[in-house]
């Protein structure tokens, strides 16, 4: 069978493709654990030409993958896995899903009974984008203060000083240990920073906090190196 270049739209769309259970992760950030098995149309939502058979592969959450299904459709279209999420969510066939299945950390797969599946899926995949939906605003909210705080943190001031030991804290608190109380010291702009700084830490768990920045390690050395200096 040929396969049209992509953005090629299948020439005899398949309508009426038998429906297909195919596991995804469940978010974007699945920490190489979450999946959930969902029900979908097997046709392109793009073209509605059939969407390709489903072969085993993986998802990438930074260097922690996870097994699940892949597909490449004939037409060239490509489905990326938080879309097929919202699909699976909106398409009405998970109300009767057969199998439906999640995994999560330090538990067993979950089957749900016919009568309760369509429901548990549909609430965790909600779950799941309001999870996608805080860690883009925690995201927002961080990367920006991230970046004041880090220029700050280059000066030689008293809170200069505060926020170098507060982001060292971050960047490895064996070696930086950071007594929360000094940023009762701080200016309120600064304090409000460092609690968005800390969120994004804690909530958005993207990256470790010097890997936001180009040379992020050097950089947080040259902190660490101004502190052994007495400059904190």
């Amino acid at each position: 069978m040929n396969t049209p270049a992509p953005g090629q739209c299948a020439q005899n769309p398949a309508i009426d493709a038998e429906p297909r259970f195919v596991t995804i992760p469940a978010c974007s950030n699945h920490s190489g654990l979450l999946t959930v098995t969902v029900k979908l149309h097997w046709t392109c939502p793009e073209c509605g030409g059939p969407r390709g058979d489903t072969f085993r592969t993986q998802s990438y959450d930074g260097a922690l993958p996870v097994q699940c299904d892949g597909w490449n459709n004939p037409c060239g279209h490509i489905d990326h896995y938080r879309d097929v999420r919202l699909e699976a969510q909106a398409n009405g066939l998970n109300e009767t899903a057969q199998n439906p299945a999640v995994d999560t950390p330090h538990a067993a797969t979950v089957h749900f009974h016919p009568k309760q599946q369509g429901d548990a899926v549909n609430d965790f995949l909600a779950q799941i984008r309001a999870q996608e939906i805080e860690r883009e605003t925690v995201i927002a909210a961080g990367l920006p203060a991230l970046q004041r705080l880090a220029k700050i943190a280059r000066r030689d001031t008293g809170q200069a000083a505060t926020v170098r030991l507060f982001l060292l804290g971050l960047y490895n608190g064996y070696r930086f240990p950071f007594n929360l109380t000094a940023l009762r010291g701080l200016d309120l702009d600064l304090f409000t920073d460092c609690l968005a700084v800390l969120t994004l830490d804690a909530r958005a768990t993207v990256k470790e906090v010097h890997q936001y920045f180009h040379n992020g390690g050097e950089l947080f050395e040259q902190f660490a190196e101004m502190v052994m200096e007495g400059k904190a």
